[in-house]
């Protein structure tokens, strides 16, 4: 009879085990006996109804405390950590979470089990797992599930049904919540749901996510009973969990748009960023294992960057250019606004590509070195036109180009001057006249031969019209490709550096605001050029043409559309240089006279 007792499972927060005498007079549920008390009667209910309600609500609030003191097993070795408690009460508490966590923090099986307690505290619950795709949410779904109630038990009690075949995953409540495994899928369309569950979001579709899924959050969760609001209840729940990925994916676009309103809507939104130290710290993995990997000749660098410091990275796996090149080029320390370098084996030339609506025109100023026929290329400024509505109208914009191209008295200006372009380069035959009142002349196109009919006799011709043709893309993008990976391009260093450097010194310390920003845009936007670059990938196509396609179709490319512009007319200028030298030389050989003489 001893050994028996000795099987039987203690009752949550109990150390004791009742007696035999006591077990036959109150029973057994759950393989647990019952003790004097517990027995729960309508009576005790309605004489307890207050101190029930607040201890729900309570646990609303404090998911965490539910599983301490409700879900786990008294005999259980499972503790949630600090880390893990904070990010189990943001889901309960915030509509908008966004967490980017190191491979080993469990984020998985905590986002499953918020939404399995946001299931069971809020009735009528409707609620979604998607994942990249709809077989790796089941997989996922159902191997996270099996978890939880090898933990917990107790949760099986809240199930009514459940479907847990290979094309259908669902688990029915029985206070009328679900949950299920679902797609980014058409079928999807026109369904109504209360909370989603993004599970590695950096691998999705993000057009499928918001034509699709986020739409399905339309209708809110009303109350049970009075089929209102509750006002202190999140609605719409987005819950995003992820490793780091590319900057120019969607993921990390959805991470900033959350980061922003965690900013003005600090009690709607919350974002995490959590790397192996925190894991590390807590017990979850291996120092050891994490410093071997990290020293792993054969681990790439940037996929450690991301799968376990959860930093987001320029560049993309399915990227065309070598980032590992082309970040040991990001060395120029100092950006220019004018053309302040005396030498005369330097010379500056610019590149503008157009935008007005939606987009921004892109200028970049290209500072160059001949030598010995070869042409090496600084990138010392990339600057912004059309910010703002009142500076988008391309006479504003002209006006503020030819106060660049003053600055820094250029060999030539490349211009697109395809669709939009048009509009600017007619602008830039015109006279302008700048903020202080100086006249900024008429500047011609030296290629045009229709601007050539329009354009002032007397304007200097320094503009070179770009019509960007399939051709002509795919002899750019081989260009480009050959120069930055050969070492011929140099960059600024990233806006970190920079922004050390100009701390470090008295004249940064006093700098307002404003003047650092300005400061460092031109090493900002060097990322934002780096972090186009590394969303196009090569197209296949048939043939020697290269056609780069956009990764993430949402993402801009004005910048590297200037800089491929920037670098072609420089191939060409130096293939001019290097034709020039081989004529000189030939002449030079062809002066050699030969007199008569007697060899004999």
């Amino acid at each position: 009879m001893t050994e028996k007792i000795k099987e039987y499972k203690p009752l949550p927060l109990l150390e004791t085990i009742p007696v035999e005498e006591s077990i036959h007079a109150y029973g057994m549920r759950d393989d647990t006996p019952i003790e004097k008390g517990v027995i729960m009667t309508p009576d005790r209910m309605e004489l307890n109804e207050k101190h029930l309600q607040d201890r729900l609500q309570y646990y609303t609030a404090y998911p965490d405390l539910f599983v301490d003191e409700v879900l786990k097993l008294t005999d259980s070795d499972f503790n949630l950590l600090f880390t893990q408690r904070i990010f189990l009460r943001s889901m309960m508490r915030k509509s908008h979470v966004h967490i980017t966590a190191a491979r080993g923090f469990s984020k998985t099986f905590l986002a499953i089990l918020a939404i399995v307690l946001k299931a069971m505290f809020q009735p009528g619950s409707r609620l979604v797992i998607t994942a990249p795709g709809k077989g790796q949410a089941e997989q996922i779904a159902k191997e996270k599930w099996d978890d939880l109630i090898d933990k917990f038990p107790l949760l099986e009690k809240e199930i009514y049904s459940s479907t847990l075949s290979k094309s259908n995953v669902r688990w029915n409540f029985k206070n009328g919540s679900f949950i299920e495994v679902t797609a980014p899928l058409d079928s999807t369309r026109g369904r109504r749901f209360h909370g989603i569950l993004f599970d590695e979001v950096r691998d999705m579709d993000g057009n499928k996510v918001n034509t699709i899924m986020l739409p399905t959050l339309s209708n809110p969760r009303k109350m049970t009973g009075n089929g209102r609001l509750n006002p202190h209840e999140p609605q719409q729940v987005q819950i995003y969990t992820t490793s780091a990925s590319a900057k120019s994916s969607y993921n990390y676009e959805k991470l900033i748009d959350i980061f922003q309103n965690s900013v003005i809507r600090p009690n709607n939104s919350i974002i995490f960023g959590i790397d192996y130290r925190v894991p590390v710290v807590e017990g979850l993995i291996s120092n050891d294992y994490i410093q071997n990997m990290r020293f792993d000749p054969t681990f790439n660098e940037a996929d450690f960057a991301r799968e376990y410091m959860s930093l987001y990275t320029s560049d993309n796996e399915e990227s065309w250019f070598n980032f590992d090149r082309m970040n040991r080029h990001r060395v120029v320390k100092r950006a220019e606004w004018t053309n302040k370098d005396q030498n005369e084996r330097y010379f500056y030339t610019l590149s503008a590509d157009i935008g007005r609506l939606n987009d921004n025109t892109i200028v970049t100023v290209f500072k160059n070195l001949e030598s010995e026929g070869a042409i090496r290329t600084r990138i010392v400024n990339i600057i912004t036109l059309g910010r703002t509505a009142e500076t988008k109208q391309f006479s504003i914009q002209a006006r503020d180009l030819k106060m660049i191209i003053k600055a820094f008295d250029p060999k030539e200006v490349a211009i697109d001057i395809n669709g939009l372009g048009i509009a600017l380069a007619d602008e830039m035959i015109k006279t302008q006249i700048s903020p202080t009142g100086e006249t900024l002349p008429p500047l011609g196109f030296i290629n045009d031969d229709d601007y050539k009919k329009i354009q002032p006799p007397d304007a200097p011709q320094i503009l070179w019209g770009v019509k960007a043709t399939q051709s002509l893309n795919s002899e750019m993008y081989g260009n480009a490709y050959s120069r930055i990976n050969n070492g011929w391009v140099d960059f600024l260093v990233p806006e970190t550096t920079a922004k050390n450097k100009l701390l470090s010194t008295k004249k940064g310390q006093k700098m307002k605001l404003q003047e650092r920003t300005q400061y460092l845009m031109p090493y900002e936007m060097t990322t934002r050029l780096f972090e186009e670059i590394g969303n196009l990938r090569l197209k296949q196509r048939t043939g020697t043409t290269i056609d780069l396609e956009r990764i993430n179709s949402r993402f801009p490319k004005d910048r590297f559309s200037s800089l491929i512009m920037g670098l072609y007319r420089i191939k060409v200028y130096e293939e001019s240089v290097t034709r020039k030298r081989r004529q000189s030389v030939a002449r030079e050989g062809s002066l050699v006279f030969y007199t008569g003489g007697n060899y004999g």
